[in-house]
């Protein structure tokens, strides 16, 4: 039965690939594809399956997508491009993106060099129509996540400039709430890139913006302690500044009786 699904991948990833008109590709193979992709993901994941027999599985399916990796992927950059075309077929490109990445985290490097996360980018930041790509932008924040906790020591740090330039915008709250689920993620999984972007300052500011009523500021002032409790992570916070800046929201300076930050402590 696994090697039928494999055999079936690999026919499915011939026929994504046959050279043709680009919108056969999107109607017909990319669809076909992405359904094998995902059954395939499935089956390397099944916890049934004794630890051996999904390493073979799993080491099947890696050598068909190492093989083809650079063509698939450039394929599912043309269709990205398409601008005049129906939205779930970006998304169905992105997704496919995403699944490649958690066959098999090793692309990353080609996902690199085909500039692929620019047309990411691109579709998070610069699309002006909101509600119509609202599919198409879980999936740029999934593949995201896959990134990080698959390879997060190869986070590009033009995903974390993204993720902090969304963080700050307080025009779309859904996007910026996202974001900040991200930018807490990119703090534990891959504190380095997110130190050189001003991840930590700005995570820290969110715990007393209010304009980010809303969104649990609990969860926010948790992960801060989670952070500063690790000492791996502890070291890209700056003792004087950010630690006041954290534990001023839970203290009142002799002599004050109200408290500015009364409001925030409140609702966390």
């Amino acid at each position: 039965m696994e090697s039928k699904e494999i055999q079936d991948f690999g026919k499915a990833l011939e026929a994504f690939l046959t050279p043709g008109d680009l919108k056969d590709t999107m109607a017909s193979y990319l669809p076909a594809f992405l359904q094998r992709l995902h059954s395939t993901k499935k089956l390397c994941t099944i916890e049934k399956h004794p630890e051996n027999v999904t390493k073979v599985i799993r080491n099947a399916v890696v050598n068909i997508v190492k093989t083809r990796t650079v063509e698939v992927l450039k394929m599912l950059k043309a269709i990205i491009l398409v601008r005049h075309v129906d939205r779930s077929i970006r998304e169905k490109s992105i997704r496919a993106v995403k699944h490649l990445l958690k066959i098999c985290p090793a692309i990353h490097a080609q996902l690199s060099e085909t500039k692929l996360p620019v047309f990411v980018i691109f579709i998070l930041e610069r699309e002006f129509r909101s509600s119509a790509v609202v599919n198409e932008r879980t999936q740029c924040f999934k593949l995201m996540s896959a990134w990080l906790t698959l390879c997060s020591d190869e986070f590009p740090l033009l995903f974390a400039q993204s993720i902090l330039s969304l963080v700050r915008n307080e025009e779309e709250l859904q996007l910026r709430f996202k974001a900040i689920d991200l930018l807490i993620l990119m703090c534990s999984k891959a504190p380095r890139v997110a130190a050189q972007v001003g991840g930590f300052k700005q995570l820290i500011e969110s715990v007393i913006d209010p304009s980010l009523d809303g969104y649990r500021y609990d969860r926010i002032s948790h992960a801060l302690m989670l952070l500063i409790n690790d000492p791996r992570i502890r070291i890209y916070f700056r003792p004087v500044v950010d630690l006041n800046k954290i534990f001023a929201i839970f203290t009142r300076p002799d002599g004050v009786k109200k408290d500015p930050h009364q409001s925030v402590l409140d609702k966390i």
